[in-house]
Formats: C-alpha cells, sequence, structure tokens
C-alpha cells in the first residue's frame, strides 16, 4: 500500500532525528539537539523516545506477512523504554521528586547564564510520547483502526507547540514557570510526523474493512 510506504519513510525521518539529537547530546554538539530557529534543545530522554517512537511507528505500517519479528520482537522492547522513561518522568512531576533520569545525560547549559537547567522534558512531551507507546500496545494486539483518531491528538499536541513558536506564545509551547518546561520545535515537529504517520495507518486499515 503507498500509505505505508509514506508512513515508513515517516518513521525512518523519526530516527534519525532523535538519533542525531542523542549524538548531539553523547558529542556536545548544540546543532544536532535543536533548529536554527528555536535553540530549545530536544532532550536527552525525548530523543530516546522517538528513536523507539520510530520503531512503534514502523511496526504499524508492517503488513502481516512482515510484521513477525519486528511487531513480537522489536516493538514491545521499544515500549518498553518509552514508558519506563516517561511515566517514571510524569510520576515525578505529579508528587514533586526528582529522579536519576532527569539529571541522566541530559542537563543542559543555559543560552543566557553559565548554569545547568532541568533536562526534564515537557509535559506535554511525556503524555504524547506515553500516547505513541499505548498506541505500540494497540498495533501488537491488532487495534490498528484506532490509531487514527490517536494520531489526531498526538498531531495536536506538536500542532499546538508549532503555532507557538510560530506566533512566540510561550505557553502554547508549554513554558510554565515551575511547571512544565518548553516542548522544542524539532519535538514538536516530530509530533506532527508522527500522528500524520498513525492517521494514514488508521485510514488504511479502515479502507481494507
Amino acid at each position: 500500500m503507498p500509505k505505508l510506504g509514506v508512513v515508513k519513510f515517516l518513521a525512518l525521518v523519526v530516527a534519525l532525528v532523535g538519533l542525531s539529537a542523542v549524538m548531539g547530546w553523547i558529542l556536545d554538539i548544540d546543532f544536532l539537539k535543536s533548529t536554527w530557529i528555536s535553540p530549545t534543545a530536544m532532550k536527552f530522554t525525548t530523543a530516546m523516545g522517538f528513536v523507539a517512537s520510530s520503531i512503534v511507528l514502523y511496526s504499524a505500517a508492517t503488513e502481516k506477512k512482515e510484521a513477525s519479528f519486528v511487531v513480537q520482537v522489536v516493538l514491545p522492547a521499544a515500549i518498553l523504554l518509552i514508558l519506563l522513561q516517561m511515566v517514571t518522568l510524569l510520576i515525578s512531576v505529579i508528587f514533586g521528586f526528582q529522579t536519576d533520569i532527569d539529571v541522566l545525560f541530559m542537563q543542559e547549559k543555559s543560552r543566557v547564564a553559565n548554569v545547568f537547567i532541568s533536562g526534564r522534558p515537557s509535559i506535554p512531551t511525556m503524555v504524547g510520547l506515553i500516547l505513541v507507546a499505548v498506541s505500540g500496545i494497540w498495533t501488537f494486539i491488532g487495534w490498528k483502526k484506532h490509531l487514527l483518531w490517536m494520531g489526531g491528538i498526538i498531531m495536536i499536541i506538536g500542532g499546538t507547540a508549532a503555532l507557538g513558536y510560530m506566533t512566540q506564545q510561550p505557553f502554547l509551547y508549554y513554558m510554565i514557570n515551575s511547571i512544565s518546561t518548553a516542548m522544542a520545535l524539532n519535538t514538536a515537529m516530530l509530533f506532527i510526523l508522527i500522528g500524520s504517520g498513525f492517521i494514514l495507518c488508521g485510514k488504511t486499515i479502515l479502507e481494507q474493512n
């Protein structure tokens, strides 16, 4: 199916951007972490989450005849990676404690002052990646038709942040003092791509039924 080929291409883009951000943190290369439009960096855990998300998206686009290894072996590992990171971080926000995940590889130096600031992703980033993991669970159990509306929700999360950067409204890209850090622009764009991919997968399944 042509649509599923597009989804696999989107999964490749998500993987490459996520891996670039991971390498940016490991090698301390700023331009790999962010975009030239906005200096806000994609967090390390977010980048790892997107690498796993690319596997979820690719799995959603696989046909039954090619899905055995990817869906049965690789997909559960990707889902587990996302949930371990993002659920732990989200719980830490709700209950007000810090985890080792907050500071592992991902403290970033402020562009204004020579100080280190929190590496915790924005709350909508955590929620968006958890929704990707839920989509992976649905893919694993064969509920791909539900990816249509889940993709819409994920697109809205990313699209709202992208609109915030376009209109220079920090609250739209979730920058809320003492509550949530800003969602990076490259993070927002990847959510839009993932959401689009899930929508295409959901439409394909509905057309086949």
